[in-house]
């Protein structure tokens, strides 16, 4: 910034001394020659009036020192004083009225001298103008950069967490406005951060509390019926755990301390969260068909990495229609991990394409958070979740793929329903 701030200060100086100090020389440079000459004529009024009256040896006495005085009177050859006249001599003529004629003159290097002189006073009035400029800038630009590099720092601590760090206050009235409006940004995003802090703790605590009296009454009635009797009691049981588990997670995201990731074999974990919508697929005669190789290795969180399938399994069986196809494999472009799932139901329109990734505005909005906190949660992983085509509801899900996984190919055959 500094050197941007003297460039640009030396660029203006400069041009302003230009623009000032050369008609500023030349104006210069013509009055000393006009006062030169000027002179010139003087003399020679002077001169002529005493030669009306006076001897040569008055006239030589009255010239000037630098002048060449020649006079011519009638019947009479010119009389000099001072070198003779040449090409590089300067004069002026008068004539009086004795009908003698006086011609004063002076050496032209004299008004060169004039001239230089005139253009040598500019520049070195150009040149201390710049001088100062620069100097004042200096200042100037230390007095401004400081604060600024005070606020960058305190902006780079609170970007990076720290929302204690405060910017110090300026005698310069815009930046001390800038860095009492960064501390009171950095305060109020302290107070809200408490506050969703404790409100996440409080609300999981309030959630976790039912669940495990929930937990523990299923496990108690799960006692007392007959073995064959409790496969509702076990699906109950399921979704518990996976409510339990989703809280977690979702806990663990918000503080950022999600669960390190880890090498998982991808078809495994997709077959693991389809025994649920097959079952709920299969009340309305429905099917979920699966296409994938024996193993695809990816990095990452099982938990969230099965969060994100339910929530695209769920979507395709509210939503779609028809047999669900999910197909695991390869993406040998983005060298990652695929998880693609598509329903045969009649496609999302684009106007709806365009926000299904958007948390709504309002609790009432047609969509909800699923697909978006889905986004959010693959992201959170280094990879992505997009629909690659509206027309057949499909979606992609991309994930890390782990070292040293080949791409397998994806054999019809292999398909399972």
């Amino acid at each position: 910034m500094r050197r941007r701030f003297l460039l640009a200060t030396l660029a203006m100086t400069i041009s302003a001394v230009a623009v000032l100090g050369i008609p500023l020389a030349i104006t210069f440079s013509h009055l000393k020659r006009a006062e030169l000459i000027s002179g010139l004529d003087q003399d020679a009024e002077v001169i002529s009036v005493r030669s009306e009256s006076s001897s040569g040896d008055v006239v030589e006495a009255t010239a000037r020192p630098g002048r060449t005085v020649e006079t011519t009177s009638r019947g009479t050859p010119p009389q000099y004083v001072g070198r003779r006249f040449d090409d590089t001599t300067w004069s002026r003529r008068v004539t009086n009225n004795s009908g003698t004629t006086v011609r004063v003159g002076m050496d032209s290097a004299i008004i060169s001298a004039s001239n230089r002189q005139a253009w040598l006073l500019v520049l070195g009035l150009g040149i201390t103008g710049v001088a100062a400029a620069v100097g004042l800038s200096t200042m100037f630009a230390r007095r401004v950069a400081r604060p600024i590099a005070d606020i960058a720092a305190a902006a780079r601590r609170i970007g990076a967490g720290d929302f204690a760090a405060r910017a110090p206050t300026s005698d310069i009235a815009e930046l001390a406005e800038v860095a009492d409006a960064l501390n009171h940004g950095s305060r109020e995003l302290a107070r809200q951060l408490t506050f969703e802090r404790q409100f996440i703790h409080d609300a999981s605590h309030q959630l976790r509390t039912p669940l495990t009296a929930l937990q523990v009454r299923l496990d108690d009635l799960a006692e007392r019926q007959p073995p064959g009797d409790i496969a509702d009691l076990d699906a109950a049981q399921r979704y518990v755990d996976r409510l339990r588990h989703t809280i977690d997670d979702l806990v663990r995201l918000r503080r950022d301390e999600t669960e390190p990731p880890c090498v998982i074999e991808l078809v495994a974990l997709v077959e693991s969260h389809l025994a649920e919508p097959r079952r709920r697929l299969h009340v309305t005669n429905r099917f979920v068909r699966i296409a994938a190789p024996d193993e695809v290795h990816t990095k990452g969180s099982p938990s969230i990495i099965g969060q994100i399938l339910d929530v695209l399994l769920d979507n395709a069986i509210t939503h779609g229609d028809g047999t669900v196809l999910v197909t695991v494999g390869v993406d040998a472009t983005e060298r990652a991990a695929r998880v693609v799932i598509r329903d045969g139901g009649p496609g999302i329109e684009p106007t709806k394409s365009l926000v299904l990734f958007e948390r709504p505005p309002a609790p009432d909005e047609p969509h909800g958070i699923g697909l978006a906190l889905a986004r959010t949660l693959a992201e959170s992983l280094g990879g992505r979740l997009m629909l690659t085509d509206a027309c057949t509801a499909t979606f992609e899900l991309l994930l890390t793929l782990a070292p040293g996984d080949e791409e397998p190919s994806v054999d019809p055959l292999l398909s399972r329903w």
